[in-house]
């Protein structure tokens, strides 16, 4: 939501540059093609890539995180 931004008062560009990044990673996670040239497949893995998320919808159990396998770790839903 843009609630946090307007609240907080963020700078405009560092707003547009984050709803940029979050676009990106989401198309790349919906798209259902793990492509191996994804930059968000080559930041040391930490995205987990379209392949996690399709399990995600497909099983609805586990890859709950949103952007990172981090809090999947720490909430014991990594699949």
């Amino acid at each position: 939501t843009l609630l946090g931004p307007i609240l907080l008062r963020m700078h405009l560009g560092t707003l547009a540059l984050w709803v940029m990044i979050r676009i990106s990673e989401i198309v790349d996670a919906h798209s259902g093609y793990s492509l191996p040239f994804s930059p968000w497949d080559l930041l040391l893995r930490i995205q987990g890539g379209a392949d996690r998320h399709e399990y995600h919808h497909s099983h609805n159990k586990g890859c709950y995180g949103s952007f990172t396998k981090f809090w999947d770790w720490v909430a014991g839903t990594d699949v």
